[in-house]
């Protein structure tokens, strides 16, 4: 069964898009009741999926993201459940939905993390979901170790982000790491003679 979207909830998208295009990157959408949010929510997951991004639906109830998921299976879109334990973690698809808990969870597990960690000071750690990014939900983590000196750091932070991904990877929740691509483009020329390429770096978050 293919997604068929209603012209108004083509017009929501549009919307968005263009706000994106303006430079808007956190924006709200607003619809009563039975107009169909999820649908437009999910058009936009399988539109990204189309160019070769990955993207993600974020639901505060788990439940939700079984009704959620149970619809992309519906339209024949293939996902995944960011959730340790669910019988459709598939960390490799595209598309993924999670549930705000597995977040929350993260976030005050690191705290634990830090605040039981025997060289870190306890008296200014801190662990926030701090912004969303293009292609990811960032959070900032900031901690100062007590030790004396810079091979003991190097040590100690390296056992601190072990077990942060430890940590994560319980949770079922995987890193975006960012990555660089390398586009070159040939120029047009008048003259055969001596073709410049163009090298254009373009860094994804």
């Amino acid at each position: 069964m293919a997604l068929e979207l209603r012209e108004y909830q083509i017009a929501a998208i549009q919307k968005l898009r263009e706000g994106f295009a303006a430079g808007h990157h956190s924006q709200v959408l607003y619809l009563g009741t039975g107009g169909g949010k999820t649908e437009i929510a999910i058009a936009m997951l399988e539109a990204a999926k189309k160019k070769g991004s990955k993207a993600a639906m974020l639901l505060d109830r788990i439940v939700l993201c079984d009704q959620t998921s149970s619809r992309l299976e519906r339209y024949g879109i293939a996902h995944g459940v960011l959730q340790a334990g669910h019988w459709r973690y598939r960390p490799d698809e595209d598309i993924q939905d999670t549930p705000i808990e597995n977040i929350e969870g993260f976030v005050e597990g690191v705290k634990q993390v830090l605040q039981t960690y025997p060289d870190t000071r306890k008296d200014n750690i801190q662990v926030f979901l701090y912004e969303f990014g293009s292609y990811s939900l960032d959070i900032l983590i900031n901690f100062f170790l007590q030790v004396p000196d810079r091979e003991a750091e190097l040590i100690k932070r390296q056992e601190i982000m072990l077990d942060i991904l430890r940590l994560a990877e319980t949770k079922g929740i995987r890193f975006a790491f960012p990555t660089q691509t390398l586009h070159i483009e040939s120029l047009p020329v008048e003259k055969p003679t001596n073709p410049a390429p163009s090298v254009i770096f373009t860094k994804d978050t």
